[in-house]
């Protein structure tokens, strides 16, 4: 799945109220904090 699939289905899901609470984990340099900032931006 690509990157931007997974944001657009997040944020479906977290504006429906289907996800309340989301953890990103992975080890080191995995982009973690970019991607996180790329669905915050998507979310506002």
């Amino acid at each position: 799945m690509k990157k931007k699939d997974l944001i657009e289905q997040l944020v479906s899901e977290i504006e429906t109220g289907r996800i309340r609470m989301l953890g990103i984990y992975g080890h080191g340099a995995s982009c973690k904090s970019t991607f996180a900032q790329e669905l915050h931006q998507a979310l506002k």
